[in-house]
């Protein structure tokens, strides 16, 4: 199932459910991202919030690791042939 789509004003403060929502995560993982210090926020009476800015300049950056791993993967694969199989190496 693919994630909500969520639209907020720029400088709103979001729940870590609102956050989850927007990641597609769960909001365990969301808290755990901010008890870790990867997730920046402030805790404003009983709960955490996210300060939306914040929440994509986090997706943005863990998009670029995730590009990173992938643009490695594809490198490896392509340096053993690519996706082919035993099989068909012997075919050829």
């Amino acid at each position: 199932m693919a994630p909500a789509t969520f639209l907020a004003n720029e400088s709103e403060w979001l729940t870590s459910n609102e956050a989850a929502e927007m990641l597609g995560c769960s909001r365990q993982h969301v808290v755990e991202l901010i008890h870790t210090g990867k997730l920046k926020a402030t805790k404003r009476g009983t709960e955490c919030r996210i300060w939306l800015p914040d929440l994509m300049q986090f997706i943005d950056a863990d998009d670029k690791v995730r590009e990173t791993a992938f643009r490695k993967l594809i490198a490896q694969t392509e340096e053993f042939d690519g996706y082919l199989t035993s099989a068909k190496k012997k075919t050829l």
